[in-house]
């Protein structure tokens, strides 16, 4: 059973960037079953209910495992984190400071174990000369992995990246072209100033932003390159509110299918869908703009 008379329980994900704590804990368990698999990327899932939780470093990212199910994770090292649900919220046992003091006391799924999930423990290990020549690897290794207590700063060692870009575009009416991006293209808008200044417009993961100019300059290639799941289907979305179609779908030699739209400014956005898995984007292998040949 887990002692909630102990220290705050705490714990995080690897690399630092999350920190959280836990007032108390509840029922521990070990889940078999595949989606647990794959989120683990193990044999399973040891989670614990949690109650009095804040996050105290970062905050994680998640992805809808299910249509009951949220599962978060560290954006930056990948960590499992959470397993939320209607009715609770569980938190990846191993992610804990002192995992080692928290045992599940129930399993789920246990048809969907893996097979060989039992023998485990009774594998043999390296041959004595092996073991020596990894001790002497593990004590060249130095850890970039936060420590099991709590840290007052903690410098992550993950390179930094850009991670999203939001292009600004001069207009010359904002309401204008607030009308334009939420009613033709289906973009949610926030606004500043009174009368509003600059703007913040999104559609999904997709943020853009307009800044009143007194003389917007347009851009003679693309304003924006937006990456979208279906392109054909928004093509149609976008038909059928009226707007007009600068540059229709096509399939381009940078491995996207995409189209164009001007907006009442005159900035050319295109809307693209990556065809295959691949990492390039457009502009990399061709020339592309509004006068390209």
């Amino acid at each position: 059973m887990v002692d909630n008379a102990a220290r705050a329980w705490t714990g995080g994900c690897q690399c630092g960037a999350i920190r959280f704590r836990a007032g108390s804990l509840g029922r521990a368990s070990f889940c078999h079953c595949r989606m647990c698999q794959k989120a683990f990327g193990a044999t399973g899932g040891a989670l614990v209910t949690v109650t009095a939780f804040n996050w105290t470093r970062g905050a994680p990212k998640h992805f809808q495992s299910s249509n009951d199910i949220r599962r978060g994770f560290c954006g930056a090292c990948g960590t499992p984190l959470t397993f939320e649900y209607k009715s609770g919220f569980d938190v990846a046992i191993a992610a804990f400071d002192r995992a080692g003091e928290i045992r599940p006391v129930i399993q789920y799924s246990p048809e969907m174990a893996l097979p060989w999930t039992e023998s485990v423990t009774s594998l043999p290990g390296y041959p004595q000369d092996e073991h020596e020549r990894r001790q002497t690897w593990f004590a060249s290794i130095v850890s970039h992995q936060h420590p099991d207590h709590e840290t007052e700063r903690w410098t992550s060692h993950l390179t930094p990246e850009c991670v999203r870009a939001m292009p600004v575009l001069g207009v010359a009416d904002i309401g204008r072209s607030l009308a334009f991006y939420k009613d033709k293209l289906g973009f949610a808008a926030s606004t500043w100033g009174e009368p509003a200044t600059f703007a913040i417009l999104q559609r999904g993961t997709i943020t853009i932003a307009l800044a009143v100019a007194a003389t917007p300059a347009v851009s003679r290639a693309w304003a924006a390159y937006l990456y979208v799941t279906d392109v054909d289907a928004l093509h149609g979305e976008f038909v059928a509110h009226g707007v007009a179609i600068a540059e229709p779908p096509t399939n381009q030699p940078y491995n996207c299918r995409d189209f164009g739209v001007d907006d009442p400014d005159g900035h050319l956005l295109a809307f693209g869908q990556v065809l295959e898995a691949d990492s390039r984007g457009p502009g990399l292998s061709a020339s592309r703009g509004r006068d390209a040949s």
